[in-house]
């Protein structure tokens, strides 16, 4: 029975059930920042101010990002205690872990 379902699934390629309709069209053209189609106008009318913001606001992130400089640890015993210190659980706790969540309550 086996040996028939092989043979015909052979012979026959897949044809999936679903149909769309008419063809993928993919836009071309490159994608920048505008308001929404639909959005109110006063939003429309001041989305030139709202880039220059978001602009502004960019470049102090990556300015105020050059002057930190971050501190690398190459085994964890060597940072501060606070980004290893661990928390004691008690049996009550990993009970409720384990059981996940549910003897809790």
């Amino acid at each position: 029975m086996h040996a028939g379902i092989r043979l015909l699934a052979r012979s026959h390629p897949y044809k999936p059930m679903i149909h769309f309709l008419g063809k993928n069209r993919i836009p071309r053209e490159p994608h920048g920042p505008r308001p929404h189609p639909m959005a109110p106008p006063d939003i429309k009318a001041h989305f030139s101010e709202f880039l220059n913001k978001i602009q502004a606001s960019r470049s102090f992130v990556a300015a105020s990002k050059e002057e930190e400089t971050a501190k690398v640890y190459a085994n964890f015993w060597e940072a501060p205690d606070r980004y290893r210190k661990g928390t004691v659980l008690d049996e009550a706790e990993i009970e409720a872990i384990d059981s996940g969540g549910a003897s809790k309550w």
